[in-house]
């Protein structure tokens, strides 16, 4: 068990700077969200290896593991602002391309809100810029959801493990 603490503890610690313990938690919060997240996708990423023979689907659970890995590699290189705007509006095309790909069955709406939420949290004293980001991020999540609505996804609906 102590592995594991020493494990979450670096992770949560990159990117620190001493001078501001605000930014801190958020950037610790942000790094232990993107670490569980992309070890949660890696997980699903190898199930489906075994499981499944759709490269589509393996495609999507190994970018969704690269994507937030970025995270904190951007942090631990120190390169806050570019990190938080990576968060905001590159992380959420991840859901997009899922529903646009394979259809919207994989509680969209989580990932969304939360996104949404966190981008909240990362610019709330940058008001003009984190609303705007709220609005593409909202965008984001509308406008595959209505496509998907009156149309099937580009790769037709398919049956995939872990997505029911």
């Amino acid at each position: 068990m102590n592995i594991f603490k020493k494990i979450i503890s670096f992770i949560s610690s990159q990117g620190f700077i001493e001078e501001n313990e605000e930014y801190n938690k958020l950037t610790s919060l942000l790094n232990i969200i993107s670490f569980f997240t992309s070890l949660g996708a890696l997980g699903i990423f190898i199930t489906t290896v075994f499981l499944s023979l759709d490269v589509v689907y393996m495609g999507i659970t190994l970018f969704v593991t690269i994507l937030y890995a970025l995270i904190i590699i951007f942090h631990r290189f120190h390169h806050f602002t570019f990190a938080k705007l990576y968060f905001a509006l590159i992380v959420p095309l991840w859901y997009v391309i899922t529903m646009l790909f394979i259809g919207g069955h994989f509680s969209q709406s989580i990932a969304a809100a939360a996104t949404i939420f966190i981008t909240y949290l990362l610019f709330k004293k940058e008001k003009k810029l984190r609303n705007s980001l709220i609005i593409y991020n909202i965008l984001v999540f509308v406008l595959p959801t209505l496509y998907i609505t009156f149309y099937e996804p580009l790769f037709g609906v398919g049956i995939f493990p872990l997505m029911k």
